[in-house]
């Protein structure tokens, strides 16, 4: 099955002595060859060959190992193992170790002069990575390895990896070798074994610096990825390296192919590396992933190909990346700002905070994340939450997969290629198969349309681009122009600071007392042992809030004194589930005005000044605007120093330099706060130029609304995901859990086409038209479209007024999604696109080096 590489390949370097060697194992003795560069060596390279741990002989890789010796300048011994049936599993890995062994205690310096003291790697391709990664593991405790290099390793008995259906039948190893030499090399009831598919050790602590390179066109590739994100995982230090445009087998083609001369030059530079105590991977302790990015503070490649871009570093962007990423595919991620969190990276203005439990708004992807974290308040501030979405990052490695302070200004699918062309504002550019936009629903910042904005000459501050290192509003006259939700949390706090604080107001909130406090340790490990519990339970409500309950009574089912005990209670628990205490609250009027006036009257009861109260009293139905939480806000226009002006009343005319003027009167000020809002949900998705080739943009298809289907998809725009895209439940739920719901069924549908074959998806016309009828006719049956909001996008000039969030639920829309995949993708089309093909190797080395 594999012809001698020594004819094609030439013997190497000729300056390269050898030397042959009988190596003592457990199992008697083996054969080695010794490979000697010209110099005096750095180090000692163990080198495993492949051959699916059946074939494959010390002549068949003598060329390899005398070009590794001559350009890594150290001994290389080329081991020759006992093969498989004669010998299965674990003779070949007991040989293995033994030889390690020898080496490390001298037994090259006692039968050919080199030191013991010489730096140690254990190197190894296909079957040899396997065995290579298995033995380093073992001996972590016992021998001193300086590095492990891993060339296209077997990871994973598996065999389920996306690769093995893409690239099953190229050239050199077909998805069919690799099940014949597993079932060679051991019974399949061992295949599991860690020692074996070391993608399954439970433990990978300490052990060495890995070096690992994978083929773009291998079935082997996406299982190499995988373990070397694995090794990450465990705190060791990895480079990974993609070549692509080859196959299985190509190390072996020096002086043939330009890609292996240059694999065998990164492998060899990174073993002289260690062997000199350089500063690399194996002595920074800092995992490096070349696969993916540099630092995020490293220039840009200027041109790269991915299999998949996410746009966006927030929570659905982190989650994005890492569940992309496992299943094996190389990504890249872009964020504009300077550091992860999205949302609350930006948002830093005094008083953000969550606005129900931080117990729900957390990830629930992972069960160590849920344990080892601990939230010290009920409601946690935007500092506490942005120290755990660095948390995560950093726990899970997911920064060298983000290119930060850039922001992606236009994707265009060519349809030729079948590939995503994503260009920056620095004029970088990544190919890839798909697009995750992860950009979020409240991210683009707006202002309003007020004449003499830009003349004013005092500070001016966004609460949606508040500066990091905070502002100090002491003795100042401040203006806060917005009474939306982040305005209801800075304005408590401004008006402790400020001289005076005038609140320009033109549509009044309902806001209910968040009660927030620390948390008690007895109640935080009452929620870690519930955490399961909890999440499962969110699953099942319409908010996707376990703390939120599930009306099933009107409440024109009870009595006046029922109901404003339910009220009173659902105030006094400092939550926004009142509009979830009885089932017709946002579909009823008549129901709707019992809640209403509830809140109303409570507003009259806080606030002292009869006008200033009637003012803030809002006239709209209770839920059909975002109802908020606050600490003291209607409180706080008790105070003498807070000056609310109603600007439906007297509207402002023109911002001036130094004031604000109104119908009625100036207001002299010297700082500005704009809580205006957000182009919410389709803003920073539109400021992108997305298209195809052949003409079709996202801002055509979306010019009279946007239009999705489950807001995932959107027709004419073949993979392009939307994770939480208007649609879907999205704003009206607990985001984390609605993002995780998204990005694991968009990571099942890759996984699914790589499995099949498939390589576009988008929805079928009809399918998006009905769900776009089901989306708008659930929301015309409540009240939501009686409310001017930014869930209808009235907030924006000229934005159509569409009501974007799916109404249905965060439960009847999972079960709307699970349906559509257990239907085959009902409503999605898919299509096969051109493959690239791989680079053509020589037909004479047969079945290639594996």
């Amino acid at each position: 099955m594999i012809a001698s590489g020594r004819p094609l390949l030439g013997a190497g370097p000729a300056s390269v002595a050898a030397r042959e060697l009988s190596i003592p194992t457990r199992g008697g003795s083996v054969p080695a060859r010794l490979l000697l560069p010209s110099a005096v060596p750095e180090g000692v390279v163990v080198y495993l060959h492949g051959g699916g741990w059946v074939i494959g002989a010390l002549d068949d890789f003598d060329a390899l190992a005398r070009h590794l010796a001559d350009r890594s300048r150290c001994a290389v011994l080329l081991l020759d193992y006992r093969l498989a049936p004669e010998h299965p599993f674990p003779a070949g890995l007991h040989d293995v170790e033994d030889a390690l062994r020898f080496v490390a205690g001298g037994g090259l310096d006692r039968i050919a002069g080199l030191g013991a003291s010489l730096p140690l790697v254990v190197a190894g391709d296909s079957a040899g990575g396997n065995l290579a990664t298995v033995a380093a593991a073992a001996l972590r405790h016992d021998v001193d390895i300086t590095l492990q290099l891993l060339v296209y390793p077997a990871t994973d008995s598996a065999m389920a990896w996306p690769s093995y259906t893409r690239f099953g039948d190229y050239p050199f190893l077909t998805s069919a070798d690799m099940r014949w030499f597993y079932r060679h090399y051991a019974p399949e009831s061992a295949w599991a074994d860690p020692r074996i598919s070391p993608i399954n050790a439970t433990d990978l602590a300490g052990v060495a610096p890995a070096w690992v390179a994978v083929a773009e066109h291998d079935v082997l590739h996406d299982e190499g990825v995988a373990y070397a994100r694995r090794l990450q995982s465990a705190g060791v230090p990895v480079e990974l390296h993609r070549y692509e445009g080859v196959t299985h087998g190509c190390v072996r083609m020096m002086n043939i192919l330009d890609t292996a001369d240059r694999m065998l030059d990164e492998a060899s530079a990174a073993i002289r590396a260690v062997c000199r105590r350089a500063p690399s991977l194996a002595t920074s302790g800092v995992p490096m992933n070349k696969l993916n990015t540099q630092r995020a503070d490293a220039p840009a490649p200027r041109h790269r190909r991915v299999d998949a871009v996410v746009v966006g570093a927030g929570f659905g962007g982190l989650y994005a990346l890492h569940k992309l990423r496992s299943l094996g595919l190389e990504v890249q991620g872009f964020e504009a700002g300077s550091g992860v969190g999205g949302t609350w990276f930006w948002n830093r203005y005094p008083g953000a905070r969550c606005d129900f439990e931080s117990v729900e708004y957390s990830y629930s992807f992972s069960e160590e994340l849920q344990q080892e974290w601990s939230w010290s308040e009920r409601y946690a501030a935007q500092p506490e939450i942005l120290r755990y979405i660095n948390h995560v990052a950093d726990r899970f490695d997911l920064r060298p997969l983000i290119r930060l302070n850039t922001r992606v200004v236009s994707a265009v699918f060519d349809r030729a290629s079948a590939l995503w062309r994503v260009t920056t504002d620095a004029g970088d550019t990544v190919e890839a198969r798909y697009c995750v936009m992860a950009s979020g629903n409240l991210s683009t910042t707006k202002f309003p349309d007020i004449a003499g904005r830009e003349s004013f000459a005092g500070d001016c501050y966004h609460t949606g681009q508040w500066p990091a290192e905070g502002v100090d509003f002491t003795g100042l006259r401040v203006g806060v122009i917005g009474t939306g939700s982040s305005a209801i949390q800075v304005i408590p706090l401004v008006a402790q600071q400020a001289e005076h604080l005038v609140v320009f107001q033109r549509t009044p909130p309902y806001t209910l007392p968040a009660r927030n406090r620390p948390v008690a340790p007895q109640e935080e490990q009452a929620w870690k042992r519930r955490y399961n519990e909890i999440r499962e339970a969110a699953k099942r409500t319409i908010s996707g809030i376990a703390a939120f309950c599930k009306p099933t009574q009107s409440a024109l089912e009870v009595s006046e004194e029922e109901r404003r005990t339910a009220y009173e209670r659902h105030w006094g628990d400092g939550r926004t589930s009142i509009t979830r205490v009885y089932n017709d609250l946002l579909v009823n009027e008549a129901a709707n005005a019992t809640v209403s006036k509830f809140v109303q009257d409570k507003v009259r009861e806080i606030v002292k000044d009869p006008v200033v109260a009637e003012a803030l009293v809002p006239r709209h139905f209770l839920g059909t605007r975002r109802v908020c939480l606050d600490t003291d806000y209607y409180e706080t226009y008790n105070r003498a120093n807070v000056t609310l002006v109603d600007i439906q009343r007297a509207p402002i005319e023109v911002i001036t330099p130094d004031a604000v003027r109104t119908a009625e009167k100036e207001y002299p000020l010297d700082a500005l706060i704009f809580a205006t809002g957000f182009d919410a949900m389709t803003g920073t998705l539109l400021a992108i130029d997305i298209r195809t080739s052949d003409g079709v943009t996202l801002r055509d298809q979306w010019s009279a609304g946007p239009r999705t289907y489950l807001g995932l998809m959107t027709h004419g725009l073949p993979n392009i995901f939307f994770v939480t895209g208007p649609g879907s439940p999205s704003v009206l739920t607990n985001m984390i859990l609605s993002i995780e719901q998204h990005v694991d069924w968009i990571a099942q549908c890759l996984a699914d086409m790589e499995r099949n074959g498939q390589a576009l998806i988008e929805p079928e016309l009809a399918a998006q038209d009905d769900w776009v009828d089901h989306v708008n006719g659930l929301a015309a049956k409540t009240l939501y479209p009686r409310a001017n909001s930014w869930y209808l996008g009235t907030n924006v000039p000229g934005k159509p007024r569409v009501f974007m969030p799916y109404v249905g639920g965060a439960e009847a829309y999972r079960k709307v999604c699970d349906e559509v995949v257990a239907d085959g993708y009902r409503g999605f089309a898919f299509g096969t696109a051109p493959a690239t093909p791989p680079v053509r190797m020589p037909e004479a080395i047969g079945a290639g080096a594996k």
